[in-house]
């Protein structure tokens, strides 16, 4: 019988697992001006870049199977529109404090001949390194320059797609003046499955099938091999007579009969384990697009 007719030109897996085959971040830039230098006046230059934002979001194995879409709500800042990200409508002066340049740096003597020196982010413009009248900020963002916002991303995860793979939303991170904004990376957490797993240790006792696996990433014609852990426990040898061995099957009811074959199956041939190296190209494929670590946030489901 020909396997795919069986199952109605579906494979193993098809019929299982179905289908075919935020708190307020600063407007400043963060504390990256603080590692500055000392000399000199003018304006202490911002990341030219902002970081980027992670999301762990948890699949099941049958969502890496047929692949799925999945609405995220984000919360970020955006800069404010009613003030073009400047913080108000006044002049802006440069803090005297700091010179401008966001910090101030206070030395201790701590001994005969040692100094303690220390910086911190300056009091009077709150590390800004510019000030403005109180009646001249904005009043949509107090003169913070940013406003929070939320954003409704679609994480399309396609069949195939694997454990700890990241899916990039380029430049949807937080906004920040004058600074290019991060992206938003989807790391994908497999869930445990009960049956399943993607990954299975060579043991004597394990059959494969091949080509009933999971989906290739991006090549959804072409799949895996299935492979199968059997588990038997059996009594010690030789831990009774023969003869008492045929008593203690009466005694048990004898040799039950065989169970039927079900009506929807599938003829496979088990053939021997052997394991297989990852080519170069699945592990470029861990990362859908591009982009680098940053820090964890969660956002909400839909």
């Amino acid at each position: 019988m020909d396997p795919h007719e069986a199952f109605g030109g579906d494979d193993i897996f098809g019929h299982i697992f179905g289908g075919g085959g935020g708190g307020m971040a600063s407007p400043f830039g963060g504390l990256g001006g603080f590692l500055g230098g000392f000399g000199g006046g003018g304006r202490r230059r911002g990341p030219t870049r902002g970081e980027d934002t992670v999301h762990r979001l948890k699949v099941s194995l049958e969502e890496l199977y047929v692949g799925k879409v999945s609405k995220l709500q984000l919360s970020k800042n955006t800069i404010c529109t009613d003030c073009g990200g400047v913080g108000g409508h006044g002049t802006i002066n440069t803090c005297g404090e700091c010179r401008g340049r966001g910090i101030t740096v206070t030395v201790n003597q701590i001994g005969p001949g040692m100094v303690q020196q220390m910086q911190s982010k300056c009091r009077s413009c709150d590390g800004e390194g510019e000030l403005m009248a109180e009646s001249d900020r904005c009043k949509t963002c107090s003169g913070r320059k940013v406003v929070p916002n939320t954003k409704l991303l679609e994480v399309t995860v396609e069949p195939g797609m694997r454990d700890e793979q990241k899916i990039v939303f380029r430049g949807e991170g937080d906004q920040v003046p004058g600074v290019e904004p991060g992206n938003v990376l989807i790391v994908l957490q497999e869930k445990p499955h009960a049956t399943f797993n993607l990954f299975c240790a060579p043991t004597d006792c394990v059959r494969g099938i091949s080509g009933e696996g999971m989906p290739v990433y991006q090549q959804p014609t072409e799949k895996g091999d299935l492979y199968i852990q059997f588990t038997v426990d059996f009594p010690q040898n030789y831990f009774a007579e023969g003869d008492k061995l045929k008593e203690l099957e009466s005694l048990l009811g004898g040799r039950g009969p065989a169970l039927p074959i079900p009506t929807e199956h599938e003829d496979v041939d088990l053939s021997e384990f052997e394991q297989r190296s990852r080519s170069s190209h699945e592990d470029d494929d861990d990362i859908h697009g591009h982009g680098m670590h940053g820090p964890q946030v969660q956002c909400a489901h839909q």
